[in-house]
């Protein structure tokens, strides 16, 4: 809407459209406005639709941003080319009846930087944090986003510096918007403020337990709260598991995160189910005690019996498949890595097979 003096007044409307089948209906779980993401930069979301099995899931109004695509599972997926503001019109679809809902999607230059969960505060102890954006042109402005709020006694300023001292407690979840004058990019930030003196406890975040393959069997550790640097052992009493270890820092294997500075490592040789304990200790000596258990299956060759057929002089070719795949090991720097080693006899003349399990040639 546009007055005489020529201001203008936007308002974005969201509409919901459920159809019922003969066995009910579907509904949408996905919260219309999809918030921003950035130019030249992988984006994926995944939308949620309630209450059945499987759905199949198609754009049916509006264009999606340039170089993004929806997936017929309800994957948002790509990289966006071009900003702008874009709003599609998505259906949900399964034998019971449909959903469609509108969405909204912002595609911005901009890009604001930095963790979701910013670091802890406490009451009564001065705070501070300097938001950081990439992108855009000219000088950037900040604002928090209408209808959300900081912690009680913190501000943010323009520059993008929130500071203050609080004076409640709590764990606050807000949204800090960007803009160079052309371009807003928006995010949501949480941060947990503690009573005066306290903090978070100590807790240990582990990786995949499996089921693993016999074979390397690698599990990142990680820790938060308490104070930092922290220590890993296998907690005393526990059951060790044959050809593992706890590797308190490096060297690690090359496929942990940057972030991760220890792993549970080593090599499985019999299928089995493995119970034991992993212990964290920070700083000031506070203990956290993690019982993990483990699975590890045999090989199976998959394709065993499934070959298809070849004929004289055309070419040929094949792949099999083992789950957890038939491999040998080495060791570099104390870090076990695993090598799949295919090896095969009495192939058809002009056939052989690589390590990687594929069989080959003209026979």
């Amino acid at each position: 809407h546009t007055d005489t003096a020529g201001q203008t007044l936007t308002v974005f409307n969201y509409f919901f459209i459920n159809g019922a089948g003969i066995f009910g209906g579907v509904s949408i779980d996905t919260g219309s406005d999809l918030g921003s993401t950035t130019t030249g930069l992988p984006y994926s979301r995944t939308l949620s639709a309630c209450c059945g099995g499987f759905y199949f899931w198609s754009n049916i109004g509006g264009s999606l941003p340039a170089g993004v695509t929806l997936t017929s599972a309800g994957v948002l997926t790509g990289t966006p080319t071009v900003s702008g503001r874009y709003t599609f019109l998505i259906k949900a679809e399964d034998a019971s009846g449909f959903a469609a809902r509108q969405f909204t999607l912002n595609v911005t230059t901009i890009s604001i930087n930095g963790n979701s969960t910013l670091a802890t505060g406490n009451v009564g102890t001065a705070y501070t944090n300097a938001f950081t954006a990439t992108g855009g042109t000219g000088a950037l402005t900040w604002t928090l986003a209408p209808f959300t709020y900081l912690p009680p006694g913190l501000t943010l300023s323009s520059s993008g510096a929130l500071s203050g001292t609080p004076t409640a407690t709590g764990q606050f979840g807000f949204t800090i918007n960007v803009t160079d004058g052309s371009h807003t990019a928006s995010r949501q930030f949480n941060v947990s403020i503690y009573p005066a003196g306290g903090g978070p406890a100590l807790f240990m975040s582990l990786g995949n337990f499996g089921p693993f393959a016999i074979g390397v069997v690698t599990i990142q550790l990680s820790a938060s709260g308490g104070s930092a640097p922290y220590h890993y052992l296998l907690t005393p009493g526990a059951t060790p598991i044959p050809g593992m270890r706890v590797q308190d820092g490096q060297p690690l294997p090359t496929n942990f995160s940057s972030a991760v500075t220890a792993g549970y490592i080593g090599v499985i040789t019999t299928a089995g189910v493995y119970p034991t304990s992993i212990r964290v200790t920070d700083a000031n000596g506070a203990t956290f005690d993690a019982a993990i258990t483990i699975t590890v299956q045999a090989n199976t060759i998959f394709s065993q019996f499934a070959l298809p057929k070849a004929t004289v002089g055309v070419s040929y070719s094949s792949t099999l498949f083992a789950t957890g795949n038939v491999a040998v090991y080495r060791t570099t720097n104390g870090v076990p890595s695993q090598i799949n080693a295919w090896m095969g006899s009495n192939l058809p003349p002009g056939l052989q097979i690589n390590t990687f399990g594929s069989i080959f040639g003209t026979p």
